[in-house]
């Protein structure tokens, strides 16, 4: 059994589930920092500092983050890591989702009215082709306000929640 978690998780093992072995640094599977940032680069797409990479295992393993969710968290400013003090940084911006909401909302009601204007003037056909277009611009407006803020905040927003609830247990972790 140790083998086994050992080889799944290297040292990690040897802290999330207390194995202990005769000789520090005994586990045959044990790898550099340099090699578990590189692993954890290629598996995520997010190139970070070792305790924010432990602390996004930690999410991943505790909690059942994604690393599609971590990514665009981290991508996009929402969930940071403050090196001189070791802690995550969770920016939820209040004011900016108020404004991207009336943003979708102002471009959702252009939208609309330009469709109005257009019907009022061209013929059938052509009505339906601005539609269209209206309708495919609108989409992609909302999918990358929904990519890349909407969804970011709600990753962040659950990471503040599972620090609030687990600080303590938090700073255990990071002294390790």
């Amino acid at each position: 059994m140790k083998k086994t978690i050992c080889s799944l998780f290297g040292q990690a093992a040897e802290k999330i589930f207390n194995i202990s072995y005769p000789n520090p640094g005994a586990c045959p599977y044990e790898t550099t920092e340099s090699k578990r940032q590189a692993a954890f680069y290629r598996n995520t797409g997010i190139w970070c500092p070792k305790p924010a990479r432990e602390f996004f295992e930690f999410l991943m393993d505790r909690y059942s983050l994604t690393v599609k969710q971590l990514k665009n968290a981290w991508s996009a400013g929402a969930v940071a890591w403050d090196i001189d003090e070791g802690v995550p940084i969770v920016r939820t911006m209040r004011v900016a989702n108020i404004v991207v909401k009336f943003f979708v909302c102002f471009l959702m009601f252009y939208f609309v009215l330009l469709v109005l204007y257009a019907a009022s003037f061209l013929q059938h056909g052509a009505v339906y082709t601005a539609f269209m277009t209206m309708a495919v611009s609108l989409f992609c407006v909302m999918w990358v306000a929904d990519n890349s803020f909407f969804r970011p905040r709600r990753t962040a927003l659950r990471v503040q929640k599972i620090i609030d609830q687990n600080q303590v247990e938090i700073e255990q972790e990071q002294k390790k």
